[in-house]
């Protein structure tokens, strides 16, 4: 008996051993916690789309709620690919290079534009080893198990915890495709919730609980005894139904009447997913820019949970309320003011200007910008008819024509011209008169004031045009060529010689008296001249 359960034990181990050989794929160890998934999603029997669908179902969850004891990217890959019966084309493996062989060796297939269903190889270089993997959710995308602990979408800008990463070129990818397209394994029995035996993969709904009265009467009588009317039972049931059906209806309007509109993406930062239904684990159709405005057709669910319908180009599906703000229409008077306002912004820059650089010339540019074309050179002091005015603050551009020539100055070096009116004009010719009488007045004031001033000069010449003799202690007194001591020494003038002083300059202590001697014109010193009587 012994004997026999041995063989049997080998036997199963040769069999093992030469189907793997004939397979051609390496088995690694792998934890299938597939059991511990989440299965409320739809499959469609598209196995590219259902492998995403299974996948973003599990957003969120980490290790510990899928039950997993090891680096898992590999494992979850493999569980997801066991849930939509894809496991003869993504054989199943825990190690991430085992993986990679595994699906090439079963037909799968290396691309450079991923898609839905693709999955995502990361290299580390530096390390020379495959380090993580994860399904692609569109072209940019991917939805990867073990990304910082959890399930997690990434926009293609892997990162691991040494720093390597696809930004600076130490981590490279590359994608796979699977062959969905030949995989015939069925669909493992427990991957949905739903407990219909007709259809297994459909998520299962729950019906709302009524109240039956399973007891049968009369046509006619109640279960009293009593006679009812079951005419004016119906007549009460349909008043009911339609006061109901009324309430409903105008509750729905005034939802409708409250969300309709423009809206627009108002994310942080990125996109917005545009969905096919309306749920976080909607199949995912697009992207949304931030900003995008669009029209919302219908509302789904309440408060966090509402969702929009909308069309983006030509895909219509759903975008989460949460991130969508009302674009609230101006009112026609709003508008009117903002009309006026712009208006008088554009009479205010309407106008004549003059170029007003502090070089020869201002550049005259093609558009509205400095790193623009040069067109040519506007001298200074140049008059030009503003056309439109461009930007904003300390950017503004006037555009001018210039020598037939269309181009923009930059606003900072230009001055507007002032016009006169004809009200303007006459105050300006009062005023110029008034102007040419104050000057008429001051200048006869200045002649006036002038004469006295040269009568005073000649009066002053007269007063020092005196008589002067030499006071010196002992021998004689230098004449100057100039008033003061570093002037040069012309002749020597005796003690007591009487010159006439036509001239004093100087202050105080350094004053000189102009002379004349001997036919020689120059300067004594004051402090060594006495005045005659």
């Amino acid at each position: 008996m012994k004997r026999k359960k041995f063989l049997a034990t080998l036997m199963a181990s040769v069999m093992i051993g030469s189907l793997a050989s004939a397979t051609g794929v390496n088995a690694y160890a792998t934890q299938n916690r597939s059991a511990n998934f989440s299965k409320i999603y739809v499959l469609k029997s598209k196995k590219a789309q259902d492998i995403v669908t299974v996948a973003l179902a599990q957003e969120g969850r980490t290790k510990a709620d899928l039950g997993y004891s090891e680096a898992w990217c590999a494992d979850f890959i493999s569980d997801c690919a066991y849930l939509v019966g894809a496991y003869d084309v993504i054989p199943a493996n825990g190690s991430v290079y085992a993986l990679k062989s595994s699906l090439t060796a079963a037909g799968g297939y290396e691309v450079d534009n991923p898609q839905a269903g693709d999955i995502v190889f990361y290299h580390c270089n530096s390390e020379h080893r495959w380090v993580h993997c994860g399904i692609m959710i569109n072209s940019t995308q991917s939805i990867e198990g073990n990304l910082s602990g959890k399930v997690k979408t990434a926009n293609g800008n892997y990162k691991d915890s040494n720093g390597h990463s696809l930004s600076n070129g130490t981590v490279t990818r590359i994608f796979i495709r699977p062959g969905y397209f030949s995989s015939k394994a069925p669909i493992p029995s427990n991957t949905s919730d739903n407990s219909s035996a007709n259809n297994k993969n459909v998520i299962p709904v729950t019906p709302t609980n009524k109240k039956q009265n399973t007891s049968k009467h009369a046509s006619g009588t109640a279960s009293d005894g009593k006679e009812s009317n079951p005419s004016s039972n119906k007549d009460k049931s349909k008043t009911n139904t339609d006061n109901k059906s009324k309430n409903k209806t105008s509750d729905s309007a005034s939802k409708k009447k409250k969300y309709v509109g423009t809206y627009k993406v108002n994310t942080k930062s990125g996109a917005l997913t545009m969905r096919k239904s309306a749920s976080k684990k909607g199949e995912i159709l697009t992207q949304v820019p931030k900003g995008t405005k669009l029209k919302v057709e219908s509302i789904k669910g309440k408060g966090k949970n509402a969702w929009a319908r909308v069309t983006y180009k030509g895909l219509t599906g759903y975008l989460s309320m949460q991130f969508m703000k009302k674009v609230t229409a101006k009112s026609a008077s709003t508008k009117k003011t903002t009309a006026k306002n712009t208006s008088s912004k554009k009479k205010t820059y309407v106008g004549t200007y003059k170029v007003n650089t502090k070089s020869r010339s201002l550049t005259l540019r093609k558009s509205a910008d400095k790193k623009s074309d040069i067109l040519m050179q506007v001298p200074k002091g140049t008059k030009l008819k503003a056309e439109k005015i461009t930007g904003k603050k300390n950017n503004k551009w006037v555009l001018v024509t210039y020598k037939g020539q269309k181009g923009y100055l930059s606003m900072q070096f230009m001055k507007k011209v002032t016009t006169k009116k004809a009200g303007t004009k006459k105050t300006a010719a009062k005023t110029t008169t008034k102007k040419k009488t104050t000057v008429k007045k001051k200048t006869d004031a200045k002649k006036t004031t002038a004469k006295k001033t040269t009568e005073k000069k000649a009066a002053s010449k007269k007063k020092s045009s005196k008589t002067y003799k030499v006071n010196t202690k002992s021998g004689s007194l230098a004449l100057r060529s100039l008033a003061g001591k570093k002037g040069a020494f012309v002749i020597s003038v005796p003690k007591g010689t009487k010159v006439k002083v036509t001239k004093v300059t100087g202050k105080k202590k350094d004053q000189w008296a102009r002379v004349t001697y001997k036919g020689h014109t120059g300067y004594l010193s004051m402090q060594f001249l006495k005045k005659t009587a």
